[in-house]
């Protein structure tokens, strides 16, 4: 099965999108994604190798699937190899090994398998660093360097604010990579970041109080289940009224300059199973309903044009809920993918004929 090219069908259906900031667009992404390894146990896979693993496929699958924005969390194994890690098990290997040369090797045979005129983005969120000293930090972003040097946004961070730039200059060239690295608010700056200039193609948070500071607002809602049970507050209240609250107190309608604004749709702890399962069983069954419901957006369902901006739709275990729309240019794309297509389908007359077209 060819890629999912959604973006670049976007790009040259609607002409608004190629003059669009990021903070403007809507993204699917996935969490922890490098965690699709599954670590064998006794009779199975292991129950820490469940609670670790986030996602069912690797990262190339997550790629020709549809998925753009991705959660990348390293760990350095000395001497010289990087794992991603969620938990106490390990991802994929980021530098060679598992899933066909690694985490970066995907990535790349992905982008080198479009053709030349697609206008594909895709950002690799790099946080969370396990085990890392100087050293490690240099040896990392030198082979993300030799992996993708041909496909990085040809910009630095003290040149362009990367979420200001019109996405027609970002894919100028062609299909485009961008680094968000030590790119995670709920951490510390890492020391190697703070003291030194990152290359072209890689970019931070505004921790870093660096010029031409990139804002990105991703708190997860630490609850177990998606609607509030029994009407419960609180504490006991779910991913959605979390999420809710966070997205209208941190966005605005039409996207924030210079900002992304994740809508974390993850169930975190889970008293109902492991993250892959219960992303497929409970949370992202419930994604598109509630997206659609009018008592989650003031009597309307979820517009791009009139709500806040939804940035970067994330989940774990993306493809395990698709699209089923016989006739839809949509049908069967996993679930994320499918509404991060749809809402960026907008003109300045409005959004065309809204979900009633997805």
């Amino acid at each position: 099965m060819p890629a999912n090219t959604w973006m670049t069908d976007v790009f040259w259906a609607v002409n608004e999108f190629r003059q669009r900031t990021l903070s403007a667009i809507t993204l699917p992404g996935t969490h922890d994604a490098g965690c699709y390894i599954a670590h064998a146990g006794w009779g199975g896979e292991s129950l820490n190798s469940l609670e670790s693993r986030t996602q069912a496929l690797d990262i190339g699958q997550q790629l020709a699937g549809g998925i753009r924005y991705f959660d990348i969390r390293p760990r350095f194994d000395a001497p010289r190899s990087f794992s991603a890690w969620h938990g106490l098990y390990t991802g994929g290997r980021i530098d060679g090994g598992h899933g066909g040369g690694g985490i970066l090797d995907q990535v790349r045979l992905f982008l080198e398998g479009l053709p030349p005129r697609s206008k594909e983005l895709v950002i690799l969120n790099i946080s969370h660093f396990k085990n890392f000293t100087n050293d490690a930090h240099t040896m990392l972003i030198a082979r993300i360097r030799a992996a993708f040097l041909r496909f990085l946004v040809p910009f630095t961070q003290a040149a362009v604010s990367l979420y200001n730039q019109p996405y027609g200059l970002l894919v100028a060239g062609g299909p485009r990579v961008a680094i968000l690295y030590d790119g995670a608010m709920d951490q510390g700056p890492e020391a190697y970041v703070a003291a030194n200039q990152l290359p072209a193609g890689f970019f931070t948070v505004q921790k870093h109080a660096w010029p031409n500071p990139v804002q990105l607002f991703d708190q997860y809602s630490n609850k177990s289940q998606v609607p509030s049970a029994n009407g419960w507050t609180g504490r006991y209240v779910g991913v959605l009224e979390d999420q809710l609250a966070k997205l209208n107190a941190n966005s605005v309608v039409g996207g924030a300059a210079g900002h992304l604004h994740v809508f974390s749709w993850t169930c975190t702890p889970q008293p109902l199973g492991y993250p892959a399962a219960v992303a497929q069983d409970h949370a992202n069954p419930l994604l598109l309903p509630e997206l659609r419901n009018p008592a989650n957006w003031g009597g309307h369902a979820y517009n791009p044009t009139l709500d806040p901006k939804i940035n970067v739709v994330y989940v774990d275990n993306f493809a395990s809920s698709a699209l089923v729309a016989p006739g839809s240019p949509r049908n069967g794309y996993a679930m994320p993918v499918a509404i991060a297509d749809l809402l960026n389908r907008y003109s300045p007359a409005g959004w065309g004929g809204g979900w009633g077209v997805l």
